[in-house]
């Protein structure tokens, strides 16, 4: 038996009937997880998309099979919301099933630009829902945001973060809509958020304070134990001296796709996700062997004043930070 800390759940759903079939497959491999591991869950998320179609009693369902895993080593569990992904009512339904930490997928509160992204979004609604959330007490929450949207401007992403302040938003992240890096975008972001005491603690992640740092991104980062159920979902874990991955299919049935990782793979996935916490690496036990296995690029990076060696840790500079993209590029074509 081993023990699984942290728990990812993919509820992505398109149609309302997709659920009965999802569900169904959901609850064998819920109960495979229970039989195969000792589970002492630490955190829970629960991803979502932006209509997930699922009636009150279909999410109160859901819910109640998830809670049979939850005990006293809970910390985090987290819940996304998108423009329409669930209801007024069902907010409540939330608060009722433990869960502490929400997750808003905003994109931007300009409705111009929701337009290019679908055109049934509205700013409006969803910060009707964040309003009502606050009231219940979801005081811990996040807004996720998207620069590079089309026509976007920098007062845009300026105008959406003064709201996420005003808002009293604890915890900040940005995504790129088209994937591409856009280092003024970052520079912009960074410099106003600073301005307002949030710690850039996680490349796309930022803070007002580490009671507020997202335990399940620590823990996916820090290469924790962890189980995604799910189209599309992944799974890491270390099963003695084998290091494990598991890639689930995107499909209502999925299959899971398994991987043993040799010493080499797991090394340069310690370094990559460790880059990409601003505290960095600590030089230590694994982290150590796999500094020693990356040393020639590792080291070629610290003479390019890319990445220093600081309290004991492998971290990006502060010139490196803002091109994070390109050194994990480097170490990844090594």
């Amino acid at each position: 038996m081993n023990d699984i800390e942290h728990l990812f759940i993919n509820l992505a759903l398109d149609q309302e009937l997709n659920f009965i079939n999802y569900f169904s497959h959901f609850k064998k491999e819920f109960s495979k997880l229970k039989n195969d591991y000792h589970l002492a869950v630490k955190t829970i998320y629960i991803a979502t998309n932006d209509s997930i179609f699922l009636t009150n009693e279909q999410l109160r369902e859901f819910l109640t099979l998830i809670n049979s895993i939850i005990g006293s080593d809970l910390i985090e569990y987290s819940f996304e919301i998108g423009y329409q992904t669930l209801k007024n009512e069902q907010l409540e339904l939330l608060k009722r099933f433990k869960i502490n930490r929400l997750i808003w997928k905003i994109r931007t509160f300009n409705n111009n630009l929701l337009k290019g992204v679908n055109q049934s979004f509205n700013a409006n609604e969803i910060l009707s829902l964040i309003n009502t959330s606050l009231e219940l007490g979801f005081n811990n929450f996040s807004c996720d945001f998207e620069d590079n949207l089309k026509s976007q401007t920098e007062r845009d992403i300026i105008n959406d973060l003064n709201i996420a302040w005003s808002l009293n938003a604890p915890h900040i992240s940005y995504q790129s809509h088209n994937d591409v890096h856009n280092l003024n975008n970052k520079k912009l972001i960074n410099n106003f958020l600073s301005k307002y005491h949030y710690n850039n603690y996680e490349f796309f992640s930022f803070a007002l304070s580490n009671n507020y740092y997202s335990q399940q991104t620590l823990a996916y980062l820090q290469l924790k134990n962890w189980y995604g159920l799910g189209p599309n979902a992944g799974s890491f874990f270390i099963i003695k001296d084998k290091i494990m991955t598991i890639n689930n299919t995107n499909e209502i049935n999925w299959k899971k796709i398994k991987q043993t990782l040799n010493k080499n793979q797991y090394y340069q996935l310690l370094i990559i996700q460790g880059l990409m916490l601003k505290t960095g690496l600590v030089l230590e036990n694994d982290n150590l062997l796999a500094f020693n296995s990356f040393s020639k690029i590792l080291n070629k990076l610290i003479k390019a004043n890319k990445l220093i060696i600081e309290n004991n840790a492998l971290q990006a500079t502060n010139q490196g930070w803002n091109l994070l993209n390109d050194i994990l590029l480097a170490i990844i074509n090594v």
